[in-house]
């Protein structure tokens, strides 16, 4: 198993650094210290790849590496309590806080009916 943690040198804070390349061997970040193959870290059975240019938090952890928990992202379109799910593409998934389920624009009630 390749460790995709990256050294940890200092006992540094939590911060938050740009994301400049995201591959199979985790995100390169740009922030107080360049970081190399970085670990996207993620609930399970969620899975992604950050996008280029966004915020990622990054954690020193105790063993001095160095993980991604989340990426931080502008949300003025989400009520309190509403999950969406979406893609650089453009397909989203929203779960709406009335129950409703939205896809790509097809909103499904919470007693299944199509409208």
């Amino acid at each position: 198993m390749t460790n995709r943690y990256n050294e940890n040198t200092s006992s540094e804070a939590s911060h938050f650094g740009q994301i400049l390349q995201s591959g199979s061997n985790g995100i390169y970040i740009s922030g107080q210290a360049d970081l190399k193959d970085v670990q996207f870290v993620a609930p399970y059975g969620i899975r992604s790849k950050p996008i280029v240019s966004g915020q990622a938090f990054i954690i020193p952890s105790s063993e001095q590496k160095y993980a991604v928990p989340g990426v931080s992202y502008t949300v003025d379109d989400l009520q309190s309590g509403e999950i969406e799910i979406k893609s650089s593409g453009g397909a989203y998934i929203k779960l709406k806080s009335n129950g409703q389920v939205i896809i790509n624009g097809l909103t499904i009630t919470p007693s299944g009916k199509i409208v």
